[in-house]
C-alpha cells in the first residue's frame, strides 16, 4: 500500500485535475481486491490463528484507516535523504520555525484519502458482521486508535527516514519499513513466530498500530502471554507519543550534528 505522492503546493497537479483520476481509482481498487483475496482465502482456510474473518476484516479496516491518515499528513517522511542531497534544510534553518514542524508540514498527500475511503466502507462491513453497534464508544476507539497508529507509522518512518543524515540515503530502508507496515497490519500478529511477536511488539511495535487495540475490542487472541494487558486501548497512545518524541529528537540532533549545507 505504498502509493504515490500528490504535494499540495504543487500547482502543476491542480492545474490537471486528470492527475488525480487513475490514484482514484487505482488506489480503492488495489485496497478492495487485497480485501476481496483475504475473504476468499479465510473462507476456504476458515480462522486465522484464531480470529475468524469478521475480526480480520475490522483488523484490516482499522489498519487502512491508520495507512491513510499517515499517507495524509507524514509522507514527507519518505524524502529526508531528497532533503538532505538537495540541501533543502538550508532555507529551513534560516527561518524562525522549528526545521521539524517546517518539513512535516511541507507538502499533504492528498492520495491519502483515497486509502481512508474504502478502509471506511471495509470498517462499516466488519461493524456488520460482527454485530457492533454504532455508539459513542465505538467511534471514540476508532478515533484514537486510527490517530494513534498513524502517529506510530508516521514516526517509524521519521526514525528510519533521519539515518540518511548519517548515509545519505535511507530509500531501501524505508520501502522496507512501508512493505513491514502493510503486511504487518492486514493480518493478527499470532500469525507470526513469537520472535517476531516480541520483535514487533517491543522492538519495532507495529502491533500497537491496530491489532492489540483491536484485540482489546473483540476479545481475540493476542498470542504472547505477559503480565502487561498489552490488549488495553491506551497502550496505543503512549507508544505514539514516546515514538513521536524519539523521532522528533533523532531529527534534530542528526540535522545539527550531521547535516551538511549545500552551500559553498
Amino acid at each position: 500500500m505504498a502509493y504515490g505522492q500528490l504535494k499540495l503546493d504543487s500547482i502543476s497537479n491542480w492545474s490537471y485535475r486528470s492527475y488525480l483520476i487513475p490514484w482514484l481509482i487505482g488506489i480503492p481498487l488495489e485496497v478492495l481486491s487485497g480485501f476481496y483475496v483475504l475473504k476468499v482465502i479465510m473462507d476456504s482456510a476458515g480462522d486465522i490463528a484464531g480470529w475468524n474473518f469478521p475480526q480480520v476484516a475490522f483488523l484490516y479496516a482499522i489498519g487502512l484507516l491508520c495507512h491513510g491518515v499517515d499517507d495524509l499528513l507524514f509522507i514527507q517522511g519518505r524524502g529526508i535523504d531528497r532533503g538532505i542531497i538537495r540541501g533543502e534544510f538550508d532555507r529551513m534553518l534560516l527561518r524562525p520555525l522549528g526545521v521539524f514542524f517546517q518539513f512535516a508540514t511541507g507538502a499533504f498527500n492528498w492520495c491519502g484519502f483515497f486509502t481512508i475511503i474504502p478502509g471506511i466502507a471495509v470498517l462499516g462491513y466488519a461493524c456488520s458482521l460482527l454485530e457492533l453497534r454504532v455508539t459513542l464508544a465505538l467511534c471514540l476507539f476508532v478515533l484514537v486508535v486510527t490517530a494513534a497508529g498513524s502517529v506510530i507509522r508516521g514516526s517509524i518512518l521519521y526514525l528510519i527516514g533521519s539515518i540518511a543524515f548519517w548515509t545519505k540515503k535511507s530509500s531501501s530502508l524505508v520501502v522496507l519499513d512501508l512493505t513491514l507496515k502493510q503486511r504487518v497490519s492486514i493480518y493478527p500478529l499470532t500469525i507470526f513466530p513469537k520472535w517476531l511477536q516480541v520483535l514487533f511488539t517491543f522492538v519495532l511495535p507495529l502491533g500497537f498500530i491496530n491489532f492489540y487495540p483491536v484485540s482489546g475490542l473483540l476479545k481475540a487472541p493476542i498470542g504472547l502471554h505477559l503480565p502487561l494487558p498489552l490488549d488495553l486501548m491506551i497502550w496505543s497512545p503512549i507508544v505514539a507519543a514516546i515514538l513521536f518524541w524519539l523521532a522528533r529528537g533523532l531529527f534534530g540532533y542528526a540535522l545539527r550534528r550531521k547535516y551538511e549545507s549545500a552551500g559553498s
